[in-house]
């Protein structure tokens, strides 16, 4: 795990970066190196913390179906409370944790 994580890490930088140039420009967000240089790191954290993430569901999961039903459930959380689909002021009490998570 911690081998293969330590690996994928220049290719995940490059891909990351390539990918979120592309899309930051496109959009049309604000034309302004900090914001980009502060978007691409967040960015890049997210994308690493969701990479390492499926290793190590991989890795401690006895079958790969089990490794897919669990991290299906995993990133599926993540992904609705993170922010992107709901804000955090209309998220639940009990399940703000998840916003953290």
């Amino acid at each position: 795990f911690i081998s293969t994580s330590l690996s994928t890490i220049p290719l995940q930088i490059i891909m990351c970066q390539i990918f979120f140039t592309v899309v930051y420009w496109c959009t049309g967000l604000r034309d302004n190196f900090t914001h980009y240089s502060i978007l691409l790191l967040e960015f890049s954290i997210m994308t690493g913390i969701m990479l390492y993430y499926a290793l190590m569901i991989g890795a401690f999961s006895p079958s790969v179906e089990v490794a897919v039903s669990i991290s299906a459930v995993v990133f599926t959380i993540m992904l609705l409370f993170n922010g992107f689909f709901l804000l955090e002021s209309s998220i639940p009490g009990w399940w703000i944790w998840a916003n953290w998570a």
